[in-house]
Order: structure tokens, then C-alpha cells, then sequence
């Protein structure tokens, strides 16, 4: 004898998201709870990168949506320089000497092919977009600069944050110790080494410095660190 609500035994077939148990029919809370997380993440698309003197031309990377978040890095590898966006790119953070970086953002609206970035004082210079999806830019972070190693300043993140760093060296690699971020981007060319690393989870003051450091396997000239983090659509 069944109380309540009987169950049919084919109710799992027809039905994904349903399962007789019991003699009762019971939700899978956990593939429900996994779908409504997924899409509430910020989330990692894809990224572009390009190399350039006078100018640089990243393409929109391969999956951008309209309404996602592209945050674009650009660097350049000898000599102080400030950075030119195209219009609809909001400038957050222009270096201006050591490694020059720039960081600006755009929501993609029907995207062009590609995008001109334009350095003060032309010179060997690279530039990446990195897209992400169910993100906003919220804000960034005070940069920290080094030889050998960069470490980001403080910010308090609301969901989820990027370390971008880049490198005026000899196209070694970047590494982390943290145990949260996942790389996302690794761009070694000479004099032009750049790498974001990403926690889409995040919350909350970065305490830990191993979260907003990463370390260059060799010594450079210049390399810069800095955090940007997300708020949800």
C-alpha cells in the first residue's frame, strides 16, 4: 500500500529530473542545485591574443555572446608607455612604466572582427581579451610590481576575481601556488609573457597573498600583478 503520491515505474524514463523512490516520486535536488550554481558563476569563454609595434589588434575571442564581460589586457616590452582604447572599451588601469600595463573592459554588442590598441610610444606590444559569461565588472585593485614575482593588492572580491600579470622578460613562465586559482590564459612570447589566473567561487577578502602572487621562473625586467573581480548580472 502507497500514501501520498503513487509512482509510476516509467515516471524515470520520460522524466530526467525525476526517480521513484520509496514509492514516492522525489526531485534530483543535485542536478538542479549543479544547474542553478553553473549558472550563477561568472564563467570562462575563451581568449584572444595578438602581437604589434605601433598598434595592436586582438580579435573578438572564438564564443563571445552579447552581454558578455571582455576584459582586455595590453603591455608593451621596452619603454614607459600609456595605452589608447577604441570607443565602447572603458579604461580601469594604465600603468604607465614598467611593463606598461593597461586593463580595460567592454559588454559584447554584436562584435567586429577585431580591435585596435594603440601604446603612447611604439615598441614591441602585445594585447589579450579574455571573455567571460554571467559576469560584470565590478572593480579593480591597487597593481604590485617586481622582478621575480608580482603580488596583487587587497581587494574585497563579490563573486569570483581574475590575477592578471604581465612580464617585460624573456617569455619564461608564470606560476602560482595558490590552490584556488586555475590558469586560464598563458602567453610566453619574448618580452611579452602574459598569464590570468581565475576563481569563479570567490568571495570576500583575498587574505591569503598566495591568491593574488604569481612568480616568474626566471627574472625579468618589469612584471605587474593585479586583481579584477566580478559582480553576478
Amino acid at each position: 500500500e502507497h500514501h501520498g503520491l503513487d509512482c509510476d515505474p516509467t515516471v524515470e524514463s520520460r522524466h530526467d529530473n525525476l526517480r521513484c523512490a520509496s514509492g514516492r516520486c522525489v526531485m534530483l535536488a543535485d542536478k538542479l542545485r549543479a544547474a542553478a550554481l553553473s549558472n550563477r558563476m561568472p564563467t570562462f569563454i575563451n581568449h584572444s591574443t595578438a602581437i604589434g609595434g605601433s598598434s595592436v589588434s586582438p580579435s573578438a575571442p572564438s564564443g563571445t555572446q552579447d552581454g558578455d564581460l571582455m576584459i582586455a589586457v595590453a603591455s608593451i616590452g621596452a619603454g614607459p608607455s600609456t595605452w589608447t582604447f577604441p570607443a565602447g572599451w572603458t579604461e580601469v588601469y594604465d600603468q604607465g612604466s614598467g611593463a606598461s600595463l593597461a586593463v580595460a573592459y567592454r559588454y559584447a554588442s554584436s562584435e567586429p572582427g577585431s580591435y585596435t590598441f594603440t601604446p603612447s610610444a611604439a615598441s614591441a606590444c602585445g594585447a589579450g581579451i579574455a571573455t567571460f559569461r554571467n559576469a560584470q565588472y565590478n572593480q579593480i585593485g591597487s597593481a604590485g610590481t617586481g622582478t621575480s614575482s608580482a603580488t596583487a593588492g587587497n581587494i574585497t572580491v563579490n563573486q569570483g576575481y581574475i590575477l592578471i600579470v604581465v612580464a617585460d622578460g624573456n617569455g619564461s613562465d608564470f606560476t602560482t601556488s595558490s590552490s584556488t586559482l586555475t590558469e586560464i590564459v598563458d602567453v610566453d612570447a619574448v618580452t611579452l609573457t602574459r598569464a590570468i589566473y581565475f576563481d569563479p567561487e570567490y568571495t570576500g577578502s583575498i587574505s591569503n597573498v598566495a591568491d593574488r602572487t604569481a612568480t616568474y621562473s626566471t627574472t625579468a625586467t618589469a612584471i605587474t600583478g593585479i586583481v579584477v573581480d566580478f559582480n553576478l548580472p
